[in-house]
């Protein structure tokens, strides 16, 4: 009987699980930004009584949302980058953070079409906002070297952004 070498073992694990733990390309990334944000926020202001329109989620989507999260991985990057926190990383971890927001937004929607108050859609807004601070801050943490100050205002840009973005539009 043939003995395999615990390396050529490894390698083939590696090889057949690479796919697995591997990152779409940048292109795909941003594609997945603008339509996740796009398609959470037509979805939420369709839902949330008296909102505006789903056309205005459509605009608050892709321009705070997905813009506001290139632009914060931009400058994530920018500052905050090294070998491993490179703008494919970077850009899914602000995607990551869409989802969260998404996610949040949806049940305040929710709720604020139960309750029928739509207030609470606006205090879950900044509240998953939170959320996204304390993810982004603890994933920036592990994938970098940076002092606590660094990290801290790293972590606020993606949520800054998308909070002037849309109080611009309203």
């Amino acid at each position: 009987m043939k003995r395999v070498s615990k390396l050529s073992f490894t390698d083939q694990l590696a090889k057949k699980y690479k796919n697995l733990f591997s990152l779409p390309s940048i292109k795909v990334l941003v594609a997945m930004v603008f339509i996740i944000a796009a398609a959470f926020d037509i979805i939420v202001y369709a839902i949330v009584p008296g909102a505006v329109d789903p056309f205005f989620g459509l605009m608050d989507g892709v321009i705070s949302l997905a813009f506001g999260s290139i632009i914060s991985t931009y400058i994530i990057v920018k500052v905050g980058g090294n070998g491993i926190l490179n703008f494919r990383r970077a850009i899914a971890l602000t995607g990551v953070g869409i989802i969260f927001l998404g996610i949040g937004l949806f049940a305040s929607a929710l709720a604020a079409r139960g309750f029928g108050d739509a207030s609470i859609f606006s205090k879950v807004y900044y509240i998953s906002c939170g959320i996204i601070v304390a993810y982004s801050y603890i994933i920036l943490a592990v994938i970098s070297g940076l002092n606590q100050i660094k990290l801290f205002l790293l972590s606020f840009i993606q949520p800054f952004l998308i909070l002037t973005f849309h109080s611009i539009l309203i």
